[in-house]
């Protein structure tokens, strides 16, 4: 039976919590902020079969005192079923004043008009759990794209490949709005204008055949596949998780489709996540 995996994500107010959060759920974990302690159990328990759970504990979380939260956290460590990793989001007091000031939020521990002293207090609050953390991240001076990146070797599937759909459109009917590139292959040979060919699809053979006849075909390939390696390798070391290649011609049925086709072939021999959408088929 595979073990569930629990991270809990603690730290201090205004180093990065929710956007971490989203981000595990962005790698699969089912992702909950502020769950009150009580009912970490039953959330555990609620889970689906394979599902991972992400939960967000901070000075906010109701029931939260940290010696007893500690001691349950512990007790699950002894659990069997479930693999618990204790996530710590440091930041300097400096960096952290700055954040607050900027956004004009409170800190959740406004004991004292002075800023400093509520962060001072939040620091000596959560110090048990930085005690026992298994990963301390430093967001002082991590972009959202560094921390994405620690995240992802940490947390993902060894750095998560992006799920890419690839998509065949007709321009009659406008460009994909979901669309991340977009390329016109309106210049290659159109078997619309062959009657044989004209009822039929990229999906078929000899709509195939014919396009690749044109003296270009080759060299655009090529130098599409050169294209696609460049980018396609930046935009996972960047965390992007979802990724959208458009494939246009005039009437989407024969030269996009049968491009489209070629391509998503390509890129899951590559390795990579592919699902496929012809939009006017």
């Amino acid at each position: 039976m595979a073990q569930t995996r629990l991270v809990i994500v603690t730290g201090l107010s205004g180093a990065g919590h929710s956007s971490t959060l989203n981000i595990l759920e962005d790698l699969g974990f089912e992702a909950i902020d502020n769950l009150p302690i009580s009912l970490l159990e039953q959330a555990l328990a609620a889970l689906e079969g394979g599902r991972n759970l992400a939960i967000g504990i901070d000075s906010r979380t109701r029931d939260m005192h940290a010696p007893e939260t500690v001691e349950k956290i512990q007790a699950l460590q002894q659990r069997t079923d479930v693999t618990t990793t204790i996530l710590f989001l440091e930041c300097s007091s400096e960096m952290l004043e700055r954040r607050f000031n900027v956004t004009r939020r409170r800190h959740p521990l406004s004991i004292t008009e002075r800023l400093s002293s509520s962060i001072t207090a939040e620091r000596a609050l959560l110090q048990p759990f930085k005690d026992i953390a298994h990963c301390i991240i430093d967001t002082t001076t991590l972009s959202p794209t560094l921390l994405k990146q620690q995240l992802m070797q940490e947390f993902g599937d060894g750095g998560r490949l992006p799920t890419i759909t690839i998509q065949s459109f007709s321009y009659k009917n406008g460009l994909p709005p979901e669309a991340d590139c977009v390329f016109d292959v309106r210049f290659l040979r159109n078997p619309f204008y062959e009657a044989a060919l004209q009822d039929a699809t990229g999906l078929d053979a000899a709509v195939g055949a014919y396009i690749q006849t044109d003296a270009r075909f080759n060299s655009f390939v090529q130098h599409l596949k050169s294209f696609l390696t460049l980018v396609l390798e930046g935009y996972h070391q960047e965390g992007k998780t979802y990724l959208t290649l458009a494939f246009g011609c005039t009437g989407g049925q024969h030269r996009s489709v049968f491009v489209a086709q070629l391509v998503a072939t390509w890129l899951q021999e590559q390795g990579w996540r592919v699902a496929v959408v012809h939009r006017e088929l």
